[in-house]
């Protein structure tokens, strides 16, 4: 991006290490008794973007030098680009120029199988948490974490429902009310064995889709493994 005229800052991939993902369920209650469903930590997120020196870059750039600083970032649609065909068929793709791909293709080599296998891969926790969700023995375990809910007062149907009562920016929510139902949540995730079960399919549906998708996941493996010593290398300079 120098190279090209424009400055670039690097940021961490996960800046907020103390956020988490419960893709079914809040299930630790410590975390939920300090975080609740994670509000604050929305607002911490949201924070960081405002403050994002490459935002704060682009925005003071003309609309001219602002369309070619994301063009050297992201590359031109000029010439063979890259291409990545997702489980179901659905085929998107990238660029095949670009300070993004040069970056790509000087830590694995292989851009053009790196974009593909790691684009498939990173579909499959989306598909694996749809597979989860239409298990009969899930929606059975959501049920009864449900009915655990009512009998302490909180008579939401799904763990996406209490979640979406306090998250997305629906005004400022009740810090205290959404700790005790974020709490509360966890307790009846464990009571009614709705934890155990979604733990228990999602590491079923994890290995058959690891084995449904063997090659791109070994490749992936394989090229991340071979980037390392590059990648450490970078970082040492």
């Amino acid at each position: 991006m120098t190279t090209a005229g424009f400055r670039y800052w690097a940021k961490p991939e996960n800046p907020l290490p103390e956020a988490r993902d419960f893709p079914y369920v809040v299930d630790d209650a410590q975390w939920a008794g300090k975080y609740g469903y994670g509000s604050v930590l929305e607002q911490r997120v949201e924070a960081l973007r405002r403050q994002d020196p490459n935002r704060k870059h682009l925005g003071g750039l003309s609309p001219e030098r602002r369309h070619a600083a994301m063009t050297a970032l992201n590359g031109t649609t000029d010439g063979q680009g890259l291409r990545a065909e997702l489980p179901g068929g659905a085929v998107v793709g990238h660029s095949g120029n670009g300070c993004r791909v040069t970056a790509w293709r000087a830590l694995y080599g292989d851009v053009a199988g790196w974009y593909a296998a790691n684009t498939l891969v990173g579909n499959l926790g989306g598909i694996r948490r749809q597979r989860v969700a239409a298990e009969p023995e899930f929606a059975a375990a959501v049920r009864e974490w449900s009915a655990c809910m009512r009998e302490h007062g909180f008579p939401y149907r799904t763990p996406r429902e209490a979640r979406d009562a306090f998250l997305g920016g629906k005004g400022a929510p009740d810090r205290a009310r959404e700790v005790r139902v974020a709490v509360q949540e966890a307790r009846c995730a464990h009571d009614s064995g709705l934890a155990a079960v979604a733990q228990r399919l999602d590491h079923h549906h994890d290995r058959e889709l690891r084995r449904e998708h063997r090659t791109a996941v070994e490749r992936v493996e394989r090229l991340r493994a071979a980037a390392l010593p590059r990648a450490r290398a970078v970082l040492g300079r």
